[in-house]
């Protein structure tokens, strides 16, 4: 699977839609607040992805620590990665102490 990474939020029913995707982009969700089933039917409901990637979330149990999913869904779905991983995919700037010290959400 080959994709632009586009950024889906927590792709929960309660959260910011995800923005539609253009055929064959990679949905990148954060970890955290709703079952990963959920987050799944979000970006297929968007539309456009041809996969999705759930990065960790933060707090102590997280960040890079290591995780699995189980998931349902339509399209593929991989996870759950490092989230310094999710970080790097958009070349954005990660500080490990600040992600294990945050609130878990």
């Amino acid at each position: 699977i080959s994709g632009q990474s586009v950024y889906g939020g927590l792709a929960c029913a309660a959260s910011a839609p995800v923005p539609a995707g253009d055929g064959d982009d990679i949905a990148v969700v954060e970890r955290g607040v709703c079952p990963f089933t959920e987050k799944v039917a979000s970006v297929e409901a968007a539309g456009g992805y041809a996969a999705v990637l759930v990065f960790n979330r933060e707090g102590a149990d997280a960040c890079n620590a290591p995780a699995g999913m189980t998931v349902e869904g339509g399209i593929p779905a991989f996870g759950v990665a490092p989230r310094q991983q999710g970080y790097d995919l958009f070349q954005a700037p990660f500080d490990e102490a600040a992600c294990l010290a945050g609130d878990g959400t």
